[in-house]
């Protein structure tokens, strides 16, 4: 079950770009930027919110290579390496690079457990995990190979955006759980570098049409609660972590 599949649609997209970037003015500068997530962050058939997002860095004349550079182990979307319909904006051309993985758990993107079969290396999903991400190891473990050898790209971030969650909601695993599992991913972000500013975004709910809603919209709303007061006590003294509230007017039925 894949339920980061619910893709957003541009309004989050340009959201979430006012809400980083209101906590960025009036001087930006993001560095390497990684987003991070599952298929919300990847895209498939749509370009997920990342380019709605890059098309408000253009119009708010913040320079890709001067002010930031999208990085990550990812280009493309789901299935695809294909910019598809990223168009590009205003003279400026999409980079389509990030760390977005379709479907993919929390759990797998910190290794608290190996990657599945066929979640890895197939249809652009990628492959490994934020230590290989981040050049800290050369190598993952898998449910169906071993410990394999890491062939993608590495980059250290100074800037991530992550959301991540839903999936591993979609499973069945708790609220409470799954902040630790971000946490984690937190925390090995910092160990790359430790001045890294980490913006952690609210999981979004799904739709009233999909059949588990019942059971996971209340865990969203929950995971969301603790980590709107979680998340700054991530921070160190040289790395900022904060929470963008995504959840607040966003209607998953009207939206998704």
């Amino acid at each position: 079950m894949v339920l980061s599949g619910h893709r957003l649609t541009w309004l989050t997209g340009l959201a979430f770009g006012v809400a980083i970037l209101a906590g960025s003015a009036p001087a930006v500068d993001f560095g390497d930027l990684a987003i991070v997530g599952d298929s919300i962050t990847q895209g498939g058939p749509t370009p997920s919110y990342r380019h709605p997002f890059w098309k408000h860095l253009v119009d708010g004349g913040i320079a890709a290579g001067t002010d930031y550079t999208f990085v990550g182990s990812q280009t493309g979307f789901y299935q695809s390496q294909s910019a598809g319909i990223a168009a590009g904006y205003r003279g400026e051309t999409f980079a389509n690079v990030h760390e977005g993985h379709w479907g993919w758990r929390a759990k797998w993107h910190n290794a608290d457990e190996p990657l599945p079969a066929g979640r890895y290396d197939t249809s652009n999903l990628g492959q490994g995990t934020i230590a290989n991400w981040t050049g800290q190891a050369a190598t993952f473990a898998t449910g169906d190979a071993g410990v394999v050898a890491y062939s993608g790209s590495a980059a250290v971030p100074d800037t991530v955006v992550m959301m991540v969650g839903i999936n591993d909601l979609g499973d069945g695993t708790d609220a409470a759980t799954v902040e630790s599992r971000i946490e984690r991913m937190v925390q090995q972000y910092q160990a790359a570098n430790g001045d890294v500013r980490i913006h952690v975004a609210s999981p979004l709910p799904v739709g009233a049409g999909h059949g588990s809603a019942a059971t996971i919209n209340p865990q969203v709303e929950s995971l969301n609660t603790s980590l709107a007061t979680a998340a700054a006590g991530w921070s160190t003294a040289t790395s900022t972590v904060d929470y963008v509230d995504l959840r607040s007017g966003f209607n998953a039925t009207q939206m998704t």
